[in-house]
């Protein structure tokens, strides 16, 4: 879930959709979750008839987070194995895209143990190297594919990276990136932040 614009946006991994509530009832709701209380029964008689929540499932309703971007990765020279490899990574990510659902993809990816022993350098040299090997041409919204063809090319190392989902509200947008801490690893810092996190895995 996501406070974009003064809209609250719910991404609906099962039905691989969006939602967003109208700015009076997300003002409402972001203000009941900022203070942590009781969401009032016309937001959630609210939120039912949206088809946003429904009875005793799913998780408590909390905005996500990830650390502001402030750095991003520079592509280094291109390598003939990096290159190869990434292209074997873009490939395997698409047929994950194309015969896995999203969320199937996004759990699987949850239940792997983050790893807090990383070598920073190391996952922002491998990164680097992906970026060199990015096809002229790529279409900005292949940010999914793209992301996802990164951390298979991070492999064991890719535990440490956040996979971040964000959204705009006005006009609706959505996008996706790798960062570590506060580092970007496949966009520009600037870009990521005109995108507020709505699910970080």
């Amino acid at each position: 879930m996501a406070f974009a614009d003064e809209t609250i946006v719910f991404l609906d991994l099962q039905a691989d959709r969006y939602c967003a509530l109208s700015r009076a009832i997300s003002l409402r709701l972001v203000d009941e979750l900022r203070r942590r209380a009781p969401l009032s029964g016309e937001v959630v008689q609210s939120l039912r008839a949206a088809r946003v929540l429904a009875d005793g499932a799913g998780r408590p309703l909390a905005l996500a987070k990830a650390p502001t971007p402030s750095r991003e990765v520079s592509a280094s020279r291109p390598q003939v194995f990096s290159i190869a490899r990434a292209a074997l990574c873009r490939g395997r990510a698409s047929s994950l895209l194309r015969g896995s659902h999203i969320s199937s993809i996004v759990s699987e990816r949850r239940a792997r143990r983050k790893s807090h022993e990383r070598s920073e350098e190391a996952i922002v040299h491998m990164a680097a190297a992906f970026s060199a090997s990015r096809p002229l041409g790529t279409a900005r919204n292949a940010c999914l594919r793209e992301t996802l063809a990164l951390l298979l090319f991070l492999g064991p190392r890719g535990a440490a990276v956040d996979w971040v989902f964000a959204v705009k509200g006005a006009p609706f947008a959505a996008h996706c990136w790798a960062q570590l801490g506060d580092q970007v690893l496949n966009d520009s810092a600037d870009h990521a932040r005109g995108y507020t996190p709505i699910m970080v895995v």
